[in-house]
């Protein structure tokens, strides 16, 4: 062993292997105040259990300028897509200088932070190479975090770079191979913190957003394992089913909720997720506690890896009771309007047929003495009663509240007559025999008013003479 690179590395190995730390070769621990193997093994640790991969890289760097006596250090973190970074100088062993922390810093300014950045290569310098700090700091932070030599070594998080550690001295100096080492250690430490807590925190929301979906989904959502016990449900799962989640979990999915008479059925597709991951999507009875039945739709997916232990289904329903019900209905009523249509249709021939019976009795007849042929061209009979009548104005049909319930006087298959106490002062009317929605809906022109008095009290009997059929509003 005849260095410390050597020995650093080999640390790192012997950490990641859960080994016990190497004893420190004396022989090249230099100028260290303290034992750098020893210090990276104690870091390295950290790195592993840190909750914060930037915070993690402030306290190592502090206290690795304290090891390699550097009287400065900083911290780079990237924002705003890339396009800028914000740094904090500090003073090791003399506290932070508040001062300069918080540093929001354009990429395109001419500094050794920035460039490390840009290119993530690790670089040293000292004041005559170029601007060790911003130049877009002000002058009073300049002065506070003047440097003369710097080292930099950059923060890489999923293939990108995100920042960058410095340590700098106030006096001219260049930092060995073995303090560069060190740095660029904390900075691989680092970067692996950040990634790490980074990866933590977004698999942290996606389980909370997972966890809030869970909640408020309206579908049922019920994990299973591979031998169908229900291992999980959601609230809707409970409220659609009536039970408990600690009445379901640890049950069998057959026993629990569905009908035996399904179950052959669904066990065929259960067989078919065990051969492969897939979506199955079916229909079945779900039963509640109370023993009633409500119709689900299933999409059932299994997840997991080839261990059977470890493989779990989620089975997501939704309750299409009711939209199976209005369906059901909305079956029959079609159902009965094809019946009533059907009769409508004999009716209609019926009375086409007796219609043309009346006038070829007519036909025979002798017209009454006194009466004009084009009344009675065909013969007419009493029919005292009510009917919906209502004057037509125009081509189109009047609306419902228009209609009057009046008493008819007699009916022919050309014409009929009605009954009323004024007189009328419209030509056409509109006349509904039988009861909507199912009337018929006949238009007349009035073809005579006859007056007459009962009682003293007097009344119009109006003729008319059919003219057509006309749909009511």
């Amino acid at each position: 062993m005849n260095s410390l690179e050597e020995q650093i590395k080999k640390t790192v190995d012997e950490i990641a292997a859960g080994n016990a730390v190497p004893a420190m070769d004396t022989a090249v621990a230099g100028t260290f105040t303290g034992d750098p193997v020893a210090w990276l093994a104690q870091w390295t640790k950290s790195a592993a259990e840190c909750e914060d991969g930037f915070d993690f890289a402030h306290r190592a760097c502090a206290s690795l300028a304290d090891l390699t006596q550097a009287d400065r250090y900083a911290i780079a973190r990237t924002e705003d897509n890339g396009e800028y970074f914000t740094v904090d100088f500090h003073g090791a062993g003399a506290g932070v200088d508040t001062r300069a922390a918080g540093i929001r810093v354009p990429l395109v300014d001419p500094s050794l932070l920035t460039t490390v950045i840009r290119t993530s290569q690790a670089l040293q310098a000292n004041q005559t190479a170029g601007e060790l700090v911003p130049a877009s700091l002000p002058d009073s932070l300049a002065a506070d975090v003047r440097m003369a030599s710097a080292a930099v070594v950059p923060l890489n998080s999923e293939e990108s770079t995100c920042g960058a550690i410095m340590l700098g001295s106030t006096r001219s100096r260049q930092f060995s191979e073995s303090e560069m080492c060190l740095l660029e250690s904390v900075g691989h430490l680092a970067s692996a913190a950040i990634s790490r807590t980074g990866a933590l925190s977004r698999l942290s929301r996606q389980e909370s957003m997972l966890r809030t979906l869970h909640g408020a989904m309206d579908a049922m959502m019920i994990v299973v394992n591979d031998r169908g016990e229900i291992t999980d449900v959601n609230p809707a799962a409970c409220l659609i089913t009536g039970f408990e989640p600690g009445e379901l979990i640890g049950r069998s999915l057959w026993s629990a909720l569905l009908v035996s008479d399904d179950l052959p059925n669904i066990k065929k597709t259960w067989q078919r997720l065990k051969q492969r991951q897939c979506t199955e999507r079916f229909e079945s009875f779900v039963l509640t506690k109370r023993g009633s039945r409500r119709r689900a739709s299933w999409s059932v997916s299994r997840f997991g890896g080839d261990n059977v232990a470890e493989a779990a289904v989620v089975c997501t329903a939704i309750d299409i009771t009711e939209r199976c019900e209005a369906l059901d209905r909305a079956t029959r009523a079609e159902a009965a309007t094809a019946q009533a249509r059907e009769m409508f249709t004999d009716l209609e021939q019926r009375i086409k047929t007796g219609e043309k019976q009346i006038e070829q009795a007519a036909e025979k007849s002798e017209t009454p003495q006194g009466v004009s042929l084009e009344r009675r061209a065909r013969a007419r009979r009493q029919y005292p009663y009510n009917q919906l009548i209502a004057p037509l104005r125009g081509t189109r049909a009047p609306d419902h509240q228009v209609f009057m319930e009046t008493k008819c006087h007699d009916i022919s298959s050309r014409g009929f007559s009605f009954v009323t106490d004024k007189q009328p002062d419209y030509e056409r009317v509109v006349v509904a025999f039988g009861t909507p929605p199912m009337a018929v809906y006949l238009t007349a022109d009035v073809r005579h008013v006859t007056a007459k008095h009962e009682n003293g009290l007097p009344h119009y009997v109006v003729g008319c003479r059919y003219t057509g059929r006309v749909r009511a509003k």
